[in-house]
């Protein structure tokens, strides 16, 4: 039975050694700048999703996050940096910053083994959170178990 490993890698041996770039093309020199825009994607109307977050560096947005608490919101991980000071919910545009919220973030707490960074906000939003998903924990998870976010 040890032989079928071997003779399996070996029958695949002389693919990759003969395999040669049979394209008879040169590669472009003329491409295009690439577009800032998500391909396929479209702007999303005003009041779609209020629950998103411009994440602040200073003055410049520089992540996204989502509001899941009137008062907390989540970004990535490696999006926490003590120049984090702020997020924009509630609107569809960087430019129309008085159709949203801007909420001054008060602590950020990282969670390094999930990516993730929790933003406790010093006012609440005025913008509903996004919905989360309960109710299946209680059918899995008995009373009193220790859980870990």
């Amino acid at each position: 039975m040890r032989a079928v490993p071997v003779v399996l890698a070996l029958s695949l041996f002389p693919s990759f050694v003969g395999a040669e770039n049979n394209d008879s093309e040169p590669a472009p020199t003329n491409l295009e700048p690439r577009s800032t825009e998500v391909i396929g994607g479209t702007a999303a109307p005003l009041g779609k999703w209020p629950d998103t977050a411009a994440v602040f560096f200073g003055s410049q947005q520089g992540c996204t996050g989502t509001l899941i608490a009137p008062t907390v919101a989540l970004t990535a991980g490696h999006c926490n940096d003590s120049s984090l000071t702020k997020i924009l919910v509630g609107t569809n545009s960087l430019n129309r910053v008085a159709d949203g919220e801007t909420l001054q973030v008060m602590k950020r707490v990282e969670l390094r083994e999930n990516d993730t960074t929790v933003l406790v906000l010093a006012t609440p939003s005025k913008f509903a959170p996004r919905a989360l998903g309960t109710g299946w924990a209680k059918f899995d998870i008995k009373n009193g178990a220790r859980v870990q976010v």
